[in-house]
């Protein structure tokens, strides 16, 4: 293969981008013919569109449940539920720098602390029976956008509120943080 020789690269490394950009609508390629150019836009895959949605959707699920369990939590929590809830921000905290599905666990499980601390049993059932589908958006979002510093600012500040009473402000604060979540991933460009 002459591409090959030229940049210096295996042929089969060449082979297998030539496959991946037929795969994104970008070349197309002919037995016995040889490979052509079709777009310099790549096409999104599918299953890429379909994830962004399904984080997007659950989003949206958890700005219902959480921002009022948030509200619910700061009105009714006692000393236990306190304690639950800040052992999750510190698990949580802890595995910052850890895999996507690592963080993605433990911000699930600090989320369903607060969600327990609420009081509200449906709420809870509901939230559990989300669980597993929340904790693949989680990891799917992190591997599609950075960690962002202010988070774990964010974090703080919902269960500073929960603890001051303010469930008002817990509720806001809860509803800024995964609104700004689902901007996130809205600007995730998908080309």
């Amino acid at each position: 293969m002459t591409l090959a020789r030229e940049l210096g690269i295996g042929r089969s490394t060449i082979r297998e981008a030539i496959r991946l950009l037929a795969a994104r609508g970008v070349l197309a390629t002919r037995q016995g013919v040889g490979v052509f150019l079709v777009s310099t836009v790549p096409v999104l895959p599918w299953d890429r569109v379909a994830e962004l949605s399904e984080i997007s959707e659950l989003l949206q699920v958890r700005i219902a449940i959480e921002s009022r369990a948030a509200a619910l939590a700061a009105g009714r929590c006692d000393a236990g539920a306190f304690g639950e809830v800040r052992r999750a921000l510190e698990r949580r905290d802890e595995v910052r720098d850890a895999s996507s599905a690592e963080l993605a666990v433990a911000d699930i499980d600090f989320h369903r602390a607060i969600v327990r601390a609420s009081g509200n049993a449906p709420l809870v059932a509901l939230f559990d029976s989300l669980v597993p589908r929340l904790v693949a958006a989680m990891t799917g979002l992190l591997d599609l956008v950075p960690f962002s510093p202010s988070d774990a600012d964010d974090h703080a500040g919902v269960v500073d509120a929960i603890v001051a009473g303010d469930a008002a402000r817990a509720e806001t604060v809860t509803r800024e943080h995964l609104l700004g979540l689902a901007r996130t991933v809205e600007s995730v460009d998908v080309r």
